[in-house]
């Protein structure tokens, strides 16, 4: 029996299985707060948290300098054994990085309130703590990823569940500004769960670090996380339009369904995406004609096709316990935008495997900056002079343009792989 466990949790299907197995108490968690602070927030709070929710992702990537695929490859080149010293090196500096994307968000945000663009000001000081522990979490949740540990990622995470509601409970009765209670909630789970890996880990049984390591994974990673960085910003262009641009009732109805989409996100995407982060590496090396990779790329489409289904069902049953202000009915075409950039943003992973086979990822920097100029150029405009439905038809669209680019560009890599790739630089400790 324990041969059967370790096989499948093994195979990319068990992997798989296993992070969306983790992903549960994300998924509940997400849909629990939404559902136990429905009845205090607004449309302007609604649309306010979507933004705030945007701008952490862009600041914290930012401020993650593209570390985590040089590591993920780090290790594959090198080896669990050798992988301490950088591992030590990426959380100290992205701890760092992220204290300052935090103060550098809250700065901008106070400035917005004292201009009268910006409602919630009490949830900010929090995001300090927020991002700092969430990147330093990042690295050692990337760890146990390459290691294909992901039955303890899923055990870890069904401990987060009582954590996350004890804290929200006793914080909603003590609290009133209800995203305030979001940001300490989870900057507490955050902090017990980062503890609980190093713990297992064993992480910091020494305190050498290699920052060789961090040179060379910076400039591998710098154009991946420019690629991420530029979605991340369409995103952040589309929920900054709908907040200051729009009418407060459709501002709060495409926040409210941004909220509803993070289930879907944490159950379906996000774990889809974390096992072929795993996979995508090994395939690779063993095989650099990438056949099976490709293969499973197009077996992606089959996946992406379930976010709708999937996405629609997880938002109603939210949806039906909240005690919203907003006409549910009113919610449903923003939620069709919302999974349909989800499904876009998590099928470009296997879509991109070309930059995977070649170790540069400058291609896809370039189609996500293509993509988030046409989102510049139509987003705002539209939602201006056309309306708020083709605001959300181009929201919706635009990111599969992108899809079909990382494809192509990926086949053509496959048919003309390199002769030699580029490995990693062995590790010094320092």
């Amino acid at each position: 029996m324990r041969a059967l466990i370790r096989a499948w949790e093994s195979s990319f299907a068990g992997t798989w299985g296993l992070f969306a197995l983790a992903a549960i108490p994300s998924a509940f968690s997400a849909g629990w707060a939404l559902v136990r602070l429905s009845s205090h927030l607004s449309a302007v709070d609604y649309a306010e948290w979507a933004v705030l929710t945007v701008a952490t992702t862009v600041l914290g990537s930012i401020s993650q300098l593209g570390l985590k695929p040089g590591y993920m490859q780090y290790v594959t080149d090198h080896g669990k054994a050798a992988r301490y010293p950088g591992l030590r090196a990426a959380i100290a500096l992205l701890s760092a990085t992220g204290l300052l994307a935090a103060c550098s968000l809250i700065a901008l945000l106070y400035t917005a309130s004292g201009l009268g663009n910006w409602k919630n000001t009490s949830v900010l000081p929090w995001i300090i703590p927020a991002m700092t522990i969430s990147n330093a979490v990042m690295m050692l949740h990337t760890d146990l990823r390459i290691l294909g540990k992901s039955s303890v990622i899923a055990f870890l995470a069904f401990i987060q569940v009582p954590i996350f509601v004890m804290t929200l409970e006793i914080l909603i009765s003590k609290v009133q500004d209800p995203l305030t209670v979001i940001y300490v909630t989870q900057a507490v789970v955050s902090l017990i769960f980062g503890v609980a890996i190093a713990l297992y880990g064993n992480i910091f049984r020494k305190f050498s670090m290699d920052l060789t390591f961090l040179k060379w994974a910076i400039g591998l990673g710098l154009p991946a996380m420019a690629a991420l960085l530029a979605k991340y910003f369409s995103d952040f262009v589309i929920a900054g339009s709908f907040r200051w641009l729009a009418p407060p009732d459709e501002a709060g109805l495409f926040g409210l369904a941004t909220k509803l989409t993070e289930p879907l996100m944490a159950l379906y995407i996000g774990s889809f995406q974390m096992a072929w982060g795993t996979f995508v590496y090994g395939w690779i090396k063993s095989d650099p004609s990438a056949t099976q990779t490709a293969k499973s790329a197009e077996r992606a489409w089959l996946y992406a096709a379930g976010a709708l289904p999937i996405g629609l069902f997880l938002a109603a049953l939210v949806l039906h316990f909240s005690a919203t202000e907003l006409p549910p009915s009113g919610v449903f075409v923003f939620l069709l935008m919302c999974i349909s950039r989800a499904a876009a943003f998590g099928i470009s992973s296997p879509m991109g495997f070309g930059q995977t086979i070649l170790r540069d990822y400058r291609i896809g920097q370039r189609i996500h900056l293509a993509e988030l100029v046409i989102t510049v150029a139509l987003v705002p405009s539209s939602l201006v002079f056309l309306g708020w439905e083709m605001a959300l038809i181009f929201s919706a669209t635009i990111p599969w343009l992108s899809v079909y680019l990382l494809r192509s560009y990926s086949n053509k890599v496959r048919l003309n792989p390199p002769l030699t790739p580029k490995l990693a630089p062995i590790a010094r400790q320092t």
